[in-house]
C-alpha cells in the first residue's frame, strides 16, 4: 500500500490481531455435543463423524440441529458414559439436562456407584425398592444411623447388590434372620457375593443383640471375600460365632469391642487371623487375659504372628499396663498406631521415659498415654 518495503500500516496489523483473537473465541466449545467431542479426543477415541465439531452459533440451529442426537446414538454405552459421566462432567448435573435421551440418563445413572444415606429418619421400603431399580451397579451403600432400616429394607436391596463391595448397616434395626435371609437370596441370584466391607455396630442397648451366631455362620459361609468386618457392642455373639468369624480369610481389618469375648476366642481370633490383620479393635474386651495366657504358653507367639498389624485399639481396657504396651510393640513390627485411651487402673497408661524412646525410634503413634 505505498509503505516501504511493502510494509503494511501498524493500524492494519492490529486489526488483523483483534480478529485472530475473536475467530479463535468463536471456536471454544460450549455445547454438550462439542464438550463430549473434546471428551473422547482426551480419551484417544475417533469419532469426528460422530460428534459434530462446532457447536451451532443461534438459538434457532440449536433447534433445528437437536435431532442430531442420533450421532450420539451410534456410541456404546461404555464410550458414552465416559464421555459423559466419567469424572469430566458431573453425573447429576448431565442428568438435568433436557438434551439427554431415555438411553443417556440410563447410562447415567449406570455410573453412579455411591449412596450416602447416613441419619435419615424416614425411608421406607418403597423408596429403597426405588433405588434399587434405578440404580443397579452400586457398589456402595451407606444407611448407618437409620432406625427404621429394617428386614424388609434390607431384602429390597437385593437387585442392586450384584456389584456391591460396602455395606454399612450401622445403628439399624437389621438382626440375625434378616441378615442371613439377604445374604441367601443374593447367593442364589448372583452366585458369590462380593462383599468386602460389613459394618454391622450396634450403638444402643435396643439394638446390641441384634447380632449373634446365625449371622456370624452367614457371614463365614456367604462372605469369603470380606476383608473388613465391625462388630461392636454385638452382645449376642459367643465362641461358636467367634469360630465362625476365624474362617474368613481375606479379613485384615476386625472390630469385635464390647462384644463380651471370651478369652478362649480371642485366642483363636488372634492365632488365625492374626497373620492378615492389619487394622484390630479390642476396645472394652478381655485382652489382658489373653496376654498372661499367651506368655505362659507360648510366649507371645500369638502377637508375634501378627506381623502385618498397622493399628491397634485397646481403649477401655481396665488390666491393660505400660509393660503389656510395650510388649505388643517388640512383637507386632508393621505396628505404627495404638490406641490406650481411658485404660489402665488409673484410668490412663504412664509409660517411662525409656518406653517412650523406643515408641519414637519407631515413629509409633501412641493415643491416651502420658509419660512419668
Amino acid at each position: 500500500n505505498g509503505s516501504p518495503g511493502g510494509e503494511c500500516p501498524p493500524s492494519k496489523v492490529r486489526r488483523t490481531s483483534k480478529r485472530k483473537c475473536e475467530s479463535k473465541n468463536k471456536e471454544k466449545p460450549t455445547s454438550v455435543f462439542s464438550t463430549a467431542y473434546f471428551t473422547c479426543t482426551k480419551l484417544g477415541f475417533c469419532v469426528n463423524e460422530f460428534l459434530p465439531l462446532t457447536p451451532p452459533n443461534q438459538e434457532e440451529q440449536r433447534v433445528t440441529k437437536r435431532p442430531n442426537s442420533f450421532s450420539i446414538e451410534m456410541l456404546s454405552d461404555d464410550i458414552l458414559g465416559k464421555c459423559f459421566f466419567n469424572g469430566y462432567l458431573d453425573t447429576f448435573e448431565t442428568l438435568k439436562l433436557t438434551t439427554l435421551n431415555k438411553r443417556t440418563r440410563r447410562v447415567g445413572l449406570s455410573q453412579i456407584h455411591h449412596l450416602d444415606l447416613r441419619k435419615c429418619k424416614i425411608l421406607t421400603v418403597e423408596q429403597v425398592s426405588k433405588l434399587s431399580l434405578l440404580y443397579q451397579n452400586m457398589k456402595s451403600l451407606d444407611f448407618s444411623y437409620c432406625p427404621q432400616f429394617g428386614r424388609n429394607h434390607l431384602t429390597a436391596l437385593v437387585d442392586t447388590s450384584k456389584n456391591l463391595r460396602h455395606l454399612v448397616l450401622k445403628g439399624t434395626a437389621v438382626n440375625d434372620h434378616a441378615l442371613v435371609e439377604y445374604l441367601r437370596q443374593v447367593h442364589e441370584r448372583f452366585g458369590e457375593c462380593q462383599l468386602e466391607t460389613l459394618d454391622l455396630s450396634a450403638i444402643s442397648k435396643e439394638t446390641c443383640r441384634n447380632i449373634g451366631d446365625k449371622a456370624a455362620e452367614a457371614i463365614s459361609e456367604y462372605c469369603p471375600k470380606l476383608k473388613c468386618l465391625k462388630l461392636g457392642w454385638c452382645k449376642n455373639l459367643t465362641d461358636k460365632g467367634f469360630r465362625s468369624i476365624s474362617k474368613l480369610k481375606c479379613l485384615t481389618e476386625l472390630d469385635v469391642s464390647l462384644t463380651g469375648i471370651t478369652v478362649e476366642s480371642c485366642y483363636i481370633l488372634l492365632e488365625k487371623l492374626g497373620p492378615k490383620l492389619e487394622v484390630l479393635d479390642l476396645s472394652a474386651t478381655c485382652i489382658f487375659q489373653v496376654f498372661e495366657d499367651s506368655l505362659e504358653k507360648s510366649g507371645w507367639i500369638t502377637f508375634s504372628k501378627m506381623q502385618k498389624l498397622s493399628t491397634l485399639k485397646l481403649q477401655f481396657c481396665e488390666q491393660l499396663s505400660a509393660a503389656f504396651v510395650e510388649h505388643i510393640v517388640q512383637c507386632a513390627a508393621s505396628l505404627k498406631s495404638i490406641d490406650v485411651k481411658h485404660s489402665g487402673q488409673e484410668g490412663t497408661i504412664r509409660l517411662t521415659k525409656k518406653q517412650a524412646s523406643k515408641l519414637c525410634a519407631r515413629n509409633i503413634q501412641i493415643t491416651g498415654a502420658t509419660t512419668c
